[in-house]
């Protein structure tokens, strides 16, 4: 991360660049005649003259961007520190700070029918591959055995010629479905290793790994916020070993949110109030582990719609766009712009934690806005999430990779995960650690402490709490509530 720079009075001009999707972060404040800028919110505040400072906005970014996985673009979680939002440069000069957009998702319309629709993606994904693996560095590819991985393994394949492939497999993985709907990575992985003929590796973790409190100190210290437990976990110990051999990895981030592969793209025709993930990732209210007045100054159902309002307002459509496409496009934008950012923010500050670079190719600026304005009816021709793309692909994949449903990154199942976290809330309780003083402390025992019942709490309300008790711990913020 960068140390800290001072801009110094005088005819002079700063000037801040974030890339087009927020893959790298980047964050500024000023201070006095001065402003101070870094790749980490750490970076910055650790400029002698900046303070950490929380405030309500600023809880509520904190707490929304890992719960539900809401990103707004531009703020922090401290007071007074700014975040460069994606496709924007920030200018500072003596009269001041001033933003520019210079790219944003606009609509344009799709003349292509849809073979030659088909024909262009392949072509896209083709060039946006072969792209990433320029390198002067051994370059590898995160292969989970889902479609979008096996996309990029298969086109690497072709381009690279020799192919270095990895998987990770989390906990106790059973052979059968879970009940959240998962089928085990590992022998779509294998299966697909195969067919290409990659040096394929897995990266096996257990739940003794996931649940060790210096790991999930080391990814808060590394997201600078809230994490999203065992799935940041497992994915800084797949980083680590990746990074034994290969400097550089590419992965298949953005192509659920680009070709409509959550379950949470669904037609309709109403104008949501929410966004479209909301339902399905909020499993329980977690503000009913803060204390109670703090929850009711937070009022996050109406920040997030106040949110969603404001994200709305961007997004622009054609002239006679029909409202179930114009919905659509809605709910891919929102997914483009506040939910996918989280993952990238994610990807990159572990990457860097271990020094690798992880790469996207899904995210090519060219393919993103070939896709984005292809209509709804093309993704979804034949009735499959994603099916523009797994025809654009259908000659490089085996049939049961080529048809596997969306499949979400494991999760670990061991009990024994739970079982130590609890222990760990318990004892942050019983030696009053920072974070009881936002919480009901009788709330986070009932819910999560005691045995199970019918208003048990998912685990996500024991990660909040570790994850809060050591983001106070670590930044000691100055708490304006």
């Amino acid at each position: 991360m960068f140390a800290y720079a001072a801009w110094e009075p005088g005819p002079r001009r700063l000037t801040l660049v974030r890339d087009r999707f927020g893959i790298k972060p980047l964050s500024y404040a000023r201070t006095g005649d001065a402003v101070v800028f870094g790749s980490e919110p750490k970076a910055v505040l650790s400029h002698p003259a900046l303070t950490a400072r929380l405030d309500l906005d600023g809880l509520r970014e904190l707490l929304l961007s890992a719960h539900p996985m809401i990103n707004t673009p531009g703020r922090s979680a401290f007071a007074g520190l700014r975040e460069v939002a994606p496709g924007t440069v920030v200018a500072v000069t003596p009269e001041g700070v001033r933003t520019r957009r210079y790219w944003s998702l606009t609509p344009v319309e799709h003349v292509d029918d849809l073979p030659a629709t088909v024909a262009r993606l392949r072509e896209l994904l083709k060039e946006a591959v072969t792209g990433q693996l320029a390198a002067d560095v051994p370059v590898s590819v995160l292969l989970s055995g889902g479609l979008d991985s096996s996309v990029i393994a298969a086109l690497g394949r072709r381009a690279a010629g020799t192919l270095h492939t990895l998987s990770v497999d989390v906990g106790n993985q059973a052979s059968a479905r879970d009940a959240m709907g998962r089928d085990p990575d590992g022998p779509y992985a294998e299966l697909m290793a195969r067919h290409l003929g990659s040096l394929h590796r897995r990266v096996r973790l257990d739940a003794d790994v996931l649940a060790d409190p210096a790991g999930r100190a080391r990814v808060g210290h590394l997201r600078d916020g809230l994490t999203l437990g065992d799935f940041d976990t497992s994915l800084l110990q797949l980083y680590r070993a990746v990074r034994e051999d290969f400097p550089v990895t590419l992965a298949g981030d953005g192509a659920d949110e680009l070709f409509g592969g959550y379950r949470w793209f669904t037609p309709r025709t109403a104008v949501a109030e929410s966004f479209p993930w909301d339902s399905v990732l909020d499993r329980a209210d977690l503000t009913r582990l803060l204390d109670p007045a703090l929850a009711a100054a937070l009022d996050l159902p109406a920040h997030r719609a106040e949110l969603h309002r404001a994200a709305c307002a961007e997004i622009e459509h054609l002239p006679g766009t029909a409202p179930a496409e114009a919905a659509l496009r809605r709910d891919c934008y929102l997914n483009l712009t506040r939910f996918l950012p989280c993952l990238l923010d994610r990807a990159d500050r572990l990457g860097m934690g271990v020094g690798l670079e992880v790469r996207v190719p899904f995210l090519d600026h060219h393919l993103v806005e070939y896709v984005f304005n292809t209509p709804w009816d093309m993704k979804t021709f034949d009735g499959r999430e994603k099916s523009l793309l797994r025809a654009a692909v259908t000659d490089l994949l085996p049939e049961p990779v080529l048809t596997r449903r969306k499949s979400p990154y494991p999760l670990v199942r061991d009990p024994a995960y739970r079982v130590a976290l609890t222990a760990q809330v318990d004892f942050l309780l019983a030696e009053a650690g920072p974070a009881t003083d936002l919480l009901d402390v009788s709330a986070v025992r009932s819910l999560l402490l005691e045995p199970t019942g019918a208003d048990r709490f998912p685990r996500e309300g024991l990660e909040l709490v570790l994850d809060l008790d050591h983001w106070l711990r670590a930044h000691r913020p100055a708490l304006l509530l």
